[in-house]
């Protein structure tokens, strides 16, 4: 997905940036785009999208169709589904606008869901039950994007999360140990692993993770005395959990915070682990120092 830049600068902070720079903006301005390469079937795909309180994306003219076309490396779903004889958009909108490629939609089976061709933009009726990536659509807010700009006497580096006058980064190297990545944070950027206080800023460290390629990185959270605590020292107000999950703050072992961001599966969020991992070239470090100003 190299045409998703993770380039952010606080100049961009304009009354009409209403989408996530992890997003795309609808040609109308009236919705942001965001793709998910997680292989899933439509009805997962949908609740997936529900659950970043969205929808399937739902295409109503030819603009917005190009706009997509060339952003993604693979074939997706978007909100397209067959009713009886009718095809709508899963968030109620009329579907007035199609694409499809010649012989499309075909009948019969349960081809009900509709698929994008990520070269040509054509669409295609598939089985619902498939999995394939997906494109989800949030409503722009304008003036409120869902991460919280710098001023614009300020930079955001590249490939970065900017948020309250911090740079959340992902480096290329894997660590062994929770230690070491805490060392490289602070010897690179002067800072040290992240800590996480609301799901604006856990859901920009999704999008930053799934860009860059990490599934798993150290963040600065520890278990010492029984007690969770963030290495910088801020107080532990929000937590995020992966699902089934409920941290021992008694065990002497697994005390070190790991980040887990592999989007759509059910170990999206955090969990507690050795600090010394068995998974040497799969664990990144997710850094956090302050912003400079100009």
């Amino acid at each position: 997905m190299s045409t998703l830049l993770l380039l952010f600068t606080g100049i961009l902070a304009t009354a009409n940036a209403g989408c996530s720079p992890f997003m795309i903006e609808s040609a109308d301005g009236k919705m942001c785009y965001m793709m998910y390469e997680g292989a899933l079937s439509f009805d997962q795909a949908m609740e997936m999208c529900q659950e970043e309180q969205g929808t399937l994306a739902a295409i109503h003219d030819r603009t917005q169709n190009e706009k997509l076309l060339g952003q993604f490396d693979n074939d997706y779903f978007i909100g397209g589904t067959q009713l009886g004889k009718k095809w709508t958009w899963t968030d109620g909108s009329a579907f007035s606008y199609t694409h499809w490629a010649a012989g499309q939609p075909r009948k019969g089976g349960n081809k009900r869901c509709v698929k994008v061709d990520s070269v040509t933009g054509l669409w295609s009726n598939v089985d619902c039950s498939i999995t394939l990536p997906f494109l989800c659509q949030l409503p722009s807010i304008p003036g409120d994007p869902m991460t919280t700009w710098a001023p614009s006497h300020t930079d955001c580096p590249t490939a970065s999360v900017c948020h309250k006058g911090m740079v959340y980064t992902i480096p290329d190297p894997y660590f062994s140990t929770w230690n070491d990545a805490q060392q490289y944070c602070k010897a690179k950027f002067n800072g040290q692993l992240a800590s996480i206080h609301d799901d604006d800023l856990e859901k920009q460290l999704h999008y930053l993770s799934y860009e860059s390629g990490s599934n798993t990185a150290y963040i600065g959270g520890r278990i010492e005395n029984g007690k969770f605590v963030w290495s910088d020292g801020t107080p532990v107000d929000y937590t995020h959990w992966v699902d089934m999950y409920t941290p021992n703050y008694s065990d002497s072992q697994l005390t070190c915070l790991m980040f887990s961001a592999d989007m759509g599966d059910s170990t999206t969020g955090w969990y507690f682990e050795t600090c010394t991992t068995q998974m040497q070239d799969t664990t990144n470090a997710l850094c956090e120092y302050p912003m400079k100003k100009n």
